[in-house]
């Protein structure tokens, strides 16, 4: 395969998640995981971002900061929970 090629073949910068991957979904799964894992006080969300494969500054993105992450969880995933039971 010539340098052309491979140029070709992949574009340069971060790979993007599929189309069918929400990355915000994942970053709430992969929270919820490790608060059961670790504890929410024992998890850096450097940690989240890696289990959810984005990076950290994708978590600012959709969650600006810590609490908003754990306002989300308890919200979107806890409180869910609860409710059906």
């Amino acid at each position: 395969m010539t340098a052309a090629h491979r140029s070709l073949s992949r574009r340069i910068g971060r790979p993007q998640l599929s189309a069918a991957v929400d990355a915000r979904e994942l970053l709430l799964d992969a929270a919820v995981a490790l608060f059961s894992e670790r504890g929410i006080a024992g998890t850096t969300i450097a940690e989240i971002a890696t289990r959810a494969r984005v990076t950290s500054a994708m978590v600012h993105y959709y969650f600006t900061n810590r609490d908003r992450l754990l306002d989300a969880v308890a919200h979107e995933r806890v409180l869910r929970t609860v409710t059906s039971v």
